[in-house]
């Protein structure tokens, strides 16, 4: 026999205690595998296919989809009906604090008609909301074949007062189908049909109540919450539903409401469907998923003013750009500048926004951020000044590479900047062009030289040519750096004539240009 959820939880938490054991939260929450149901009002049963409906005389239902449950513990579903102050209904097994009055059954008639569209499946339900003088019919019909059912609830006053009706009709859904996690689902409204329910977690099947009268409010949520909207304990009404789902995957319950006023001797109808399998069976439309923000795509180059030799108690100036070059806009952007203080002392630093700033000045590093970087280029420079150190040693390098990182409307990303390396000499100098390694310098015709660069941008797009012997140019390719900023190119010299040859690395981010001679003999 199954408990009721807090029973259980109870006698868990004894137990735990007694033990001297920590709780899990997963034990805490678990509300079992909505297995065997205990006794319950007896009932009437469309045996159909691919749905069996059972609808009991209090208005509780099960109903399974090719042989499997589909409410949480068979029968948490069905019709609910609040009267004034209070509500009446079947008591769900995982209900927490909702424990609706008992209807009084009135008639529960047996299965009538052979399946068909013109001749579906029906039974017809009665019950009094207790002696307020409502009385609920609930007719429910299922065609052969169709994977909805399709109830018409009507409320008849046969009292002499108004009454202040509201009728509610969902369930604990237990999304029973192959590959789910049972119990669980996404959240779903379908704003063309009104429905309301779950999808499964492929989110390609849904369990899904959907109107054909237009309803009051609908709900889904949490399996305690939804009820809890309904009512509490001892018939207490609950505030009702307020047309909201919750889109996570959770244990999920889902409704419709409908609220009527009756006069003495009036009824009212209203009638919906409850729908289970794929949503193009069922008929309605999965949401669209949204696509992921284009991401930003940053990248930052330090250019000094002397690349060839920096003297002592010269100023070594820096030109730090910083370009996003992404589909999307990258909303800041922070930049670690690492620099050697035993060499260097930080002068001043100024920029072209003043949304770019130094935030902090470290014993070794400086922290630059930037704000808003529009996408496709969008652009931000600056200048940071140091002086280099009277007490630096001629032999030293002032060397590094800028680390950085941005947020956009996605996960951001970080990388590095172009590597600069600097010797301290007797004299500041510096010149228009970096140079390639090549190995060898001199090769007969067909000889494989190997050209490297490693002073570009992390995945820098390089600009590759080489220059004649008479001065002409030849285009090899447009490649890219590595993500160290090094491009490597191995050049097959096969057909060249002798001659005096210069291969050009020209970084397109960077503007650097990095040459190196090679000779054919």
């Amino acid at each position: 026999m199954l408990y009721r959820r807090a029973t259980l939880v109870m006698m868990v938490v004894l137990l735990v205690m007694m033990a001297g054991l920590p709780l899990p939260a997963a034990m805490a929450q678990s509300k079992g595998d909505g297995g065997p149901a205990p006794a319950q009002a007896p009932g009437q049963t469309i045996n159909g296919a691919p749905l069996t409906i059972r609808v009991l005389d209090n208005l509780a239902m099960a109903v399974n989809f090719d042989g499997r449950n589909q409410f949480f513990n068979n029968t948490d579903g069905g019709t609910f009906v609040q009267v004034d102050g209070a509500v009446y209904g079947s008591t769900p097994a995982a209900g927490g604090a909702f424990a609706p009055r008992p209807f009084i059954p009135v008639s529960n008639t047996p299965v009538t008609g052979s399946g068909t569209a013109a001749n579906p499946f029906r039974i017809v339900t009665e019950v009094d909301a207790g002696t307020s003088g409502v009385r609920i019919s609930q007719v429910t019909t299922y065609v052969n074949g169709e994977q909805r059912y399709r109830v018409e609830i009507t409320a008849r006053n046969t009292s002499s007062a108004n009454r202040s009706v509201r009728i509610f009709h969902g369930a604990d859904l237990f999304l029973n189908f192959p590959g789910n996690i049972l119990d669980s689902g996404f959240g779903f409204f379908d704003p063309p049909t009104g429905a309301v329910g779950a999808l499964s977690q492929d989110q390609r099947s849904v369990q899904v109540f959907i109107p054909i009268s237009l309803p009051t409010a609908y709900q889904e949520a949490l399996y305690s919450t939804f009820w809890s909207r309904i009512g509490g304990a001892n018939g207490a009404p609950g505030p009702g539903f307020d047309n909201t789902i919750d889109p996570s995957f959770h244990d999920t319950a889902a409704g419709l409401q409908y609220n009527r006023t009756l006069a003495p001797g009036a009824s009212e109808t209203v009638s919906l469907f409850g729908a289970f399998g794929l949503a193009q069976d069922v008929g309605v439309g999965l949401p669209t998923p949204e696509l992921p923000p284009d991401p930003a795509d940053v990248w930052v180059v330090a250019r000094p003013s002397f690349n060839v030799s920096v003297a002592r108690r010269s100023i070594l100036v820096f030109e730090i750009v910083i370009t996003n070059v992404g589909r999307g806009a990258a909303s800041s952007t922070e930049i670690i500048f690492p620099f050697d203080p035993d060499l260097l002392e930080v002068v001043d630093a100024s920029f072209d926004v003043p949304t770019t700033w130094v935030a902090a000045v470290n014993r070794d590093t400086l922290v630059i951020r930037s704000g808003l970087l529009s996408s496709r280029s969008g652009r931000t420079r600056g200048t940071i000044r140091f002086r280099v150190r009277e007490s630096a040693q001629s032999g030293g390098v002032i060397t590094g590479r800028l680390q950085f990182r941005w947020t956009d409307g996605g996960r951001g990303g970080r990388g590095q900047g172009n590597l600069f390396l600097i010797p301290i000499g007797p004299a500041a100098q510096t010149s228009s062009t970096y140079a390639l390694v090549v190995e060898p310098a001199t090769g007969s015709s067909g000889t494989a030289f190997k050209f490297r660069g490693p002073i570009f941008v992390p995945r820098e797009p390089v600009g590759v040519w080489y220059n004649l012997p008479d001065g002409r140019v030849v285009a090899v390719n447009t490649l890219r750096a590595n993500d160290d900023g090094v491009l490597t190119v191995n050049f097959n010299s096969r057909d060249l004539a002798p001659g005096s040859y210069s291969m050009v690395f020209y970084g397109l981010w960077s503007e650097f240009t990095a040459v190196a001679p090679f000779v054919i003999r």
